[in-house]
């Protein structure tokens, strides 16, 4: 049977009339998935807020992003700035540490000059004050060796070293031997007190009086008595050590110390 037009109408009123009907129909033509629909879009449009608030809340978190992103360019400007400023002033200070080098090696060979221009002026004082220490004993000699003999003199030394090269000529004495005798700081003669004889004194003289000052004057001594008939060692100065003292003593060394005889303890 063929529906007309007045069939639609018809069914239009009546679907108005009774409004069961009309959701019975919706639920026959359109199916149960129409009737989800309001639900579906309701559903559809809280998501959308969601995203929405959502993509408010990256774009915020964007904006502190940049904002952060900002903080950091200028940390990193300000940070370069530093370096820069760190870096010529260490720049600075390596050129500042360059010339206080140079300026301390400078000092150095200063210093280095000094001492050895005061070794050199220690040196020179040092013979200055010993040649003075032997002139004083040359002027004093009578009186310092007055206790081991009488009537004593300076032999000057230009006639006992003639002496020596007399005696290597005559083959007593070798070139090396008259040259250490040459060397002697000073010869003294006098005659002794109980006899009256000729007594020779070989004198080495020191401040500080050593070992090797009493050595070189036992031996000079000794060589002496090749030309001379008795020769006594002494040692004159301003101080001894115990020891020296003791290597004197034993091997027959006077003892001259402040113009005074050092008599042997024993």
């Amino acid at each position: 049977m063929a529906i007309t037009i007045q069939d639609v109408q018809d069914l239009i009123q009546l679907l108005r009339e009774r409004p069961e009907w009309r959701a019975e129909m919706e639920r026959a033509l359109l199916g149960e998935e129409f009737h989800s629909l309001p639900a579906i879009v309701r559903e559809l449009a809280e998501a959308q807020k969601r995203t929405e608030a959502r993509v408010e809340e990256l774009a915020e978190a964007q904006k502190r992003t940049e904002a952060r992103v900002e903080e950091l360019a200028e940390a990193q400007k300000r940070t370069e700035a530093r370096l820069e400023t760190l870096t010529a002033r260490v720049e600075e200070l390596a050129e500042a540490q360059k010339r206080t080098d140079a300026q301390i090696a400078a000092l150095v060979e200063r210093m280095d000059k000094f001492q050895t221009t005061q070794e050199r002026m220690e040196k020179r004082l040092g013979m200055l004050s010993g040649a003075a220490l032997e002139l004083r004993f040359a002027e004093r000699a009578p009186a310092y060796l007055s206790q081991l003999a009488l009537r004593v003199r300076v032999i000057p030394r230009h006639d006992f070293v003639a002496r020596t090269q007399e005696a290597v000529e005559a083959g007593t004495l070798s070139e090396d031997e008259a040259a250490s005798i040459a060397r002697l700081d000073l010869l003294a003669k006098g005659v002794r007190r109980d006899d009256r004889a000729p007594i020779y004194f070989a004198v080495e003289i020191s401040e500080t009086i050593r070992s090797k000052d009493v050595t070189r004057a036992a031996r000079r001594a000794k060589l002496l008595q090749q030309i001379y008939s008795r020769v006594l060692p002494v040692v004159a100065g301003d101080m001894i050590s115990p020891a020296d003292k003791e290597d004197a003593e034993e091997l027959g060394v006077a003892i001259v110390l402040d113009g005074q005889v050092i008599e042997d303890e024993d």
